[in-house]
């Protein structure tokens, strides 16, 4: 065993101990700068996570209202397609009923009242 402590020896040598002395504090200084670097890394890191966290819920609810705005377009598009069917059926019906000549009732009455005032007395 003492072999084997020798081999280690020789293999790192140690440094003085007033070398280590001051590297120490160097190491400790250093540590506390690291330490306070994640520390800061990390808060940012989180800030970002939050204003993401909110992007990403702003994105959902825009997407919502894109969908319900979208769905409320078709549907008046929808309605407006149906009423203009609406009334070009109404503008055929007319049509078709100018081009038959047909008289309203009350065109029928005045028309039998005045048969009735020209009596006719050739037979």
């Amino acid at each position: 065993m003492v072999l084997g402590r020798e081999m280690r020896c020789q293999r790192h040598p140690q440094r003085p101990l007033s070398r280590s002395r001051r590297a120490c504090p160097r190491l400790h200084v250093e540590h506390a700068h690291l330490l306070e670097e994640h520390g800061a890394g990390r808060t940012a890191l989180r800030q970002h996570e939050v204003v993401l966290a909110d992007a990403q819920a702003r994105e959902v609810d825009a997407c919502t209202t894109a969908d319900a705005l979208l769905q409320a377009t078709r549907a008046a598009e929808d309605r407006a397609t149906q009423v203009e069917c609406i009334a070009a059926l109404a503008e055929r019906e007319v049509g078709f009923l100018k081009s038959l000549n047909v008289c309203s009732p009350l065109d029928y009455s005045l028309s039998l009242s005045s048969l009735g005032s020209h009596k006719q007395t050739s037979y």
